[in-house]
């Protein structure tokens, strides 16, 4: 037994006696309403069983946990557990008794007691309220400030004060920089220094976010404290600090000796800007790329130390890895712009980066935030240039949540030279229609629509296939698996299959697994084995790389363990590559693709958002029809969607104009389906005639004889009056020979005398 342990048991272990002996000595109730004075968690004593071996009973929390601890260390587990139930008792709600008993005993205790297997699962119950209630207290400002004020006391009272505060650790941090205050404080900055450097690696995160502090003092405590740590990762938010303009000399000082002593120079100008701007916009790029080291927990969320102006003090904020990266990134892109205002590369992420956090942060079926100050409103007083590198350098990066509302933004403001002057890949808009996110497809295809071209350019043909698929849109999204073992390679799609995609192909070799990504509009994923044959890996890597089609679709190289090594080098060559370890369980599979394909794709769209875009479809299709653009865009490609749109709510209406503009006798037969249609709307019905009869004065009769003789069926039988008259337009299209014009005519009634006139 530990001398504390034993310390502990004093009170009772005087009275221990063997379970014999109390036999003879049987225990006497308290009279009634009398208890032991003094202790924690005093109470009158519940009755116990007679084989315990004490010969009192606890009367408090502070005895019946040293009985615990006692009858432990004697190895009776079961009567451990019954004095440990019995100090929960005397707890009751209270959490101060609680923490009184830890600050007596120590925590140690409470963790011993947690790892014994016979006292769970209350031990552990115990444990976690002590730590909650532990926490509660440690963020009490007034606790708080207690212990801070002893920094400017003796010098017994600093060391105590220092010790605790490291105990407690970084949620002390944000009271110890507001108490930076003159007015509510005594304590010296240097004094506040030198406790958080004593304070050790453990607040490093928490200074690093206090680096963005609005008061210069606060900023150079956080950097003269991260510079006395010798932090290295605190480095890239010193730069900005020690090397942009316009940084306050104290601050630019205090930032510079930090960075020599993290650097290991000597010196205030050994701090050099050499190299700084590079090193800053790799950082940027891995935050932008999605490659950041996060480490989310059990909830898959990680926590970023941040300023919080509301609070005027550094908190903590609770994230997902690609909410962080984006806010993270953001303020790292920012800090690269101001130390190189003039590096487009710099200022295409920043607007890239503030477009996306603003529509992570209203939400996917919000639009961007407008007016004063907002990054819209200052992305397009920055002009078309700084948008079009965000949506190419977001296209190349993968970032499908910049891409989308860069292009968003980008549309106001360019002009149908910018989309034209250039080819292919070049213009970032027309490199959209091939980039693997439906949203982002979409927001480029009416881009191109809205700038009107007016000639031939490459990937015309997508806008038209982009349209057609939003407005027949289920929902599904394409997996594509590719390996030459086709059990696994099935078992595989169905495995990632499970992160969100419905519709899956697996095929054997890379060059058909080309074909197809190639060939589809609606492939957002790639995986493929690495022994994956005709082509080899590398070659199908390289040549889905080269095309424009099939350039920005992520891939996953999924192997066993031991060949991740040899897949490193494609991951870090090709963009939107990752390796995943092959295993037998779905979850196994499925953690891994899940963090990678969902940062590079948007949320998926919900009902409304789905009904909503096939209306902007069909109106996009009707534009054309409309503006009389055939030339640019086969609207043939859309022929099937635009038929099956037709009794769709919000869509039918345009979905019936741009399918009348198709001179094939495909549209021609659809529309006379639509006409004779008994359970159609009659409203429909009669909008399809007019263009039906439309069609064939342009197009000339493209139905077969069965279709004719159905409309004259249905004309004849007609009940409603405006129908009948509108399909007799339509029959009066198909030329009738002198007979049946005859036979018509005749079938005008005679004409009524005129009224004679009043006598």
């Amino acid at each position: 037994m530990s001398r504390q342990h034993a310390a502990l048991a004093i009170v009772l272990a005087g009275g221990c006696l063997l379970a014999g002996a109390l036999a003879a000595f049987p225990q006497q109730a308290d009279p009634a309403g009398s208890s032991p004075p003094g202790g924690i968690g005093e109470a009158a004593p519940p009755p116990l069983d007679q084989d315990s071996l004490l010969a009192r009973q606890p009367t408090n929390a502070d005895e019946a946990l040293a009985a615990t601890v006692l009858m432990i260390d004697l190895g009776r587990p079961q009567l451990a557990r019954r004095y440990l139930e019995r100090m929960v008792e005397f707890l009751g709600d209270d959490d101060d008794q609680l923490l009184a008993l830890r600050d007596k005993h120590g925590p140690a205790l409470f963790l011993r007691l947690a790892r014994n297997p016979a006292l769970q699962p209350l031990a552990t119950e115990v444990l976690d309220r002590s730590n909650r209630a532990i926490a509660a207290r440690q963020r009490d400002p007034q606790y708080l400030d207690a212990i801070i004020d002893g920094l400017a006391g003796t010098q017994e009272q600093q060391a105590v004060a220092i010790v605790t505060l490291e105990g407690i650790g970084p949620v002390a941090v944000p009271r110890m920089l507001q108490r930076l205050d003159a007015e509510r404080s005594a304590v010296d900055r240097d004094t506040l220094v030198y406790t958080l450097v004593r304070m050790g690696q453990q607040v490093v995160p928490a200074l690093i976010g206090s680096v963005d502090a609005p008061n210069p003092a606060v900023q150079r405590v956080a950097i003269d404290s991260l510079g006395w740590l010798r932090a290295p990762e605190a480095a890239p938010k010193l730069w900005r600090p020690a090397f942009a303009e316009g940084v306050s000399p104290d601050v630019r000082d205090s930032a510079r000796k930090a960075l020599a002593r993290i650097e290991g120079t000597r010196g205030v100008e050994s701090a050099s800007a050499y190299g700084v701007p590079q090193r800053m916009k790799e950082l940027v790029l891995a935050h932008f790329s999605g490659k950041a080291d996060w480490r989310p927990d059990e909830e898959g969320l990680v926590t970023v130390w941040t300023w919080i102006p509301e609070r005027e003090t550094v908190g903590e904020v609770r994230m997902t890895p690609q909410t962080a990266s984006t806010y993270v990134g953001l303020q790292y892109a920012r800090d690269l712009l101001a130390i190189s205002p003039g590096d487009r590369t710099a200022q295409a992420l920043v607007t890239a980066f503030a477009l996306a956090w603003d529509a992570m942060r209203v939400g996917w079926d919000q639009p961007l935030p407008h007016g004063d100050g907002t990054a819209h409103d200052q992305a397009v007083l920055a002009g078309s240039r700084p948008l079009a590198a965000a949506v190419a350098i977001s296209l190349e990066r993968g970032n499908a949540a910049a891409a989308l509302a860069s292009l968003q933004t980008l549309a106001e403001v360019a002009t149908r030279e910018e989309l034209l002057a250039k080819s292919g890949l070049e213009s970032p808009v027309l490199a959209a229609l091939n980039f693997p996110d439906s949203r982002v497809q979409f927001a480029a295809a009416t881009t191109v629509l809205q700038l009107q071209p007016n000639q031939p350019f490459p990937g015309s043909h997508r806008v038209v296939e982009i349209l057609a698929r939003a407005l027949a849109d289920s929902g599904a999204s394409g997996l594509l698996v590719i390996d030459p073992n086709s059990p696994r390679g099935v078992t595989m799609a169905d495995f990632i299959s499970g992160v969100g995609f419905h519709d899956r192909t697996a095929v054997a070799t890379g060059r058909e697994g080309f074909r197809i990504a190639a060939e589809r509009g609606d492939i957002e994923l790639i995986a493929m084995h690495v022994n994956v044959i005709d082509w080899e890996l590398t070659p199908t890597i390289v040549n889905l790389r080269a095309d424009a089609r099939t350039a920005a679709i992520p891939i996953v190289v999924y192997g066993p363990e031991t060949v991740a090594g040899r897949v490193h080098r494609l991951v870090e060559q090709y963009p939107l590559v990752a390796f995943i370890i092959e295993g037998v369980e779905p979850g196994f599979v499925q953690n891994q693709v899940r963090p990678y394909f969902e940062r590079l794709a948007t949320p998926p769209l919900t009902p409304e958002q789905r009904a909503d875009r096939s209306a902007a479809a069909a109106y996009w299709l009707a534009t054309i029809a409309r503006g009389g653009n055939g030339r640019l865009f086969d609207l043939t490609l859309a022929e099937t969607a635009l038929a099956d749109a037709l009794f769709v709510p919000g869509a039918g209406e345009n979905a019936l104009l741009a399918l009348a503009s198709i001179p094939t006798a495909a549209a021609q037969v659809r529309l006379t389906e639509t006409v004779t249609n008994a359970n159609a709307d009659l409203s429909i019905r009669g909008a399809a005639a007019m263009q039906l009869a439309m069609h064939i004065q342009r197009h000339g009769l493209l139905i077969p004889n069965r279709d004719v003789a159905l409309l004259r069926q249905t004309w004849e039988t007609a009940t409603d009056p405006g129908l009948q008259s509108t399909l007799a337009v339509v029959l009066g299209t198909l030329r009738p020979n002198a007979e049946l014009s005859a036979e018509r005519l005749l079938r005008i009634p005679s004409p009524r005398p005129p009224r004679p006139p009043a006598p």
